[in-house]
């Protein structure tokens, strides 16, 4: 490689770092890959590619940002796209697509309460300024929650085919591991915030949501209802819903610090959890039972038939398992 690329490629990855927030895409996968059991790095290059379509389907909000956004309203509604402010849609990408994997329309949804209503302000501003009527204020919300959602729907189906032909599942059993995987990367998202940054929060919604209607009802539920791991479902689902109702959650760093160096480190510039919000403390926690219990669950069911079939080797083993399992149990 010639010295200007190189010099291109370390300036693209300072860029990248300098302006992305919380965890990296590569840190995403890294922990899907973790809590997941996946450490053969054989096999999660395998897998690569629908972790990165989970990942980039909720990351990448390039085509709803700035002109990118405003050329595809002007497509729609021409006239009233070309009295947008410059910043209409200056949006950090987290309001966008961290509403939960199985949302079906981000205008009604619960989990995307919060881009509605970052949307709603700048429209409120606009009609109060005289820059839009009530009538326009009506056509551009409709439009904007029509692009969007066709944007989520093109997204969500990437990312269930991926998952489908990467781990070999049924559609069913393919919704709930997409499912997992999706609020792994949300949970990610909410332990590594700046809590000075109060919007990077508000944009991933109520944690609530994500853990009992995501994670569990639908994703835990359609990737083990039915199966030997059932009542290990159950009984996980018992544990984490413990961690939602928990006002403390004492002892987090600790049991961070326990866990292997390889997971350990993909938190390292997050600082003290312990000294974080409530709900980074309880998603940190939900991550540490998850890691310790999912692999497991994901080997029993699923390790022989599809998994191996597709090279997909989940590791649960003791000697993964050490140091971890005795915070629990």
């Amino acid at each position: 490689m010639s010295r200007l690329r190189v010099s291109i490629c370390v300036g693209v990855v300072l860029i990248f770092h300098a302006t992305t927030y919380g965890f990296s895409g590569d840190k995403h996968a890294n922990l899907a890959f973790q809590i997941i059991g996946v450490r053969n790095s054989t096999c999660q290059n395998r897998i690569a590619v629908a972790i990165s379509s989970i990942n980039n389907g909720i990351d990448n909000a390039k085509e709803l940002q700035g002109d990118a956004f405003k050329n595809r309203l002007r497509l729609e509604i021409p006239e009233i796209a070309e009295k947008l402010p410059q910043d209409f849609s200056s949006l950090l990408h987290r309001w966008f697509f961290h509403w939960g994997y199985n949302v079906v329309d981000p205008g009604t949804s619960a989990g995307a309460k919060p881009f509605r209503d970052k949307f709603q302000k700048k429209l409120d501003s606009m009609l109060l300024e005289g820059i839009l009527t009530g009538d326009e204020v009506v056509t551009l919300r409709e439009s904007i929650y029509r692009i969007v959602k066709s944007e989520w729907i093109e997204r969500n189906r990437s990312m269930h085919s991926q998952v489908m032909n990467v781990f070999g599942l049924p559609h069913e059993q393919a919704t709930g591991l997409a499912t997992i995987l999706y609020e792994i990367h949300i949970l990610g998202d909410y332990v590594s915030p700046d809590e000075g940054a109060q919007n990077q929060v508000e944009a991933l919604g109520p944690l609530a949501f994500h853990v009992e209607e995501e994670l569990l009802t639908t994703g835990m539920a359609k990737l083990f209802q039915k199966t030997r791991a059932a009542s290990s479902s159950t009984e996980l689902r018992q544990r984490i819903l413990a961690v939602l109702q928990d006002p403390i959650v004492k002892g987090v760093d600790k049991e961070l610090q326990s866990s292997p160096t390889d997971f350990t480190e993909l938190f390292s510039s997050c600082g003290s959890i312990s000294s974080k919000s409530i709900d980074s403390r309880r998603a940190m926690r939900i991550l540490l039972i998850l890691r310790s219990t999912l692999p497991k669950m994901l080997s029993d069911v699923y390790g022989d038939r599809p998994f191996k079939e597709k090279g997909v080797e989940i590791e649960s083993g003791t000697s993964f398992m050490k140091g971890v399992a005795s915070l629990f149990w």
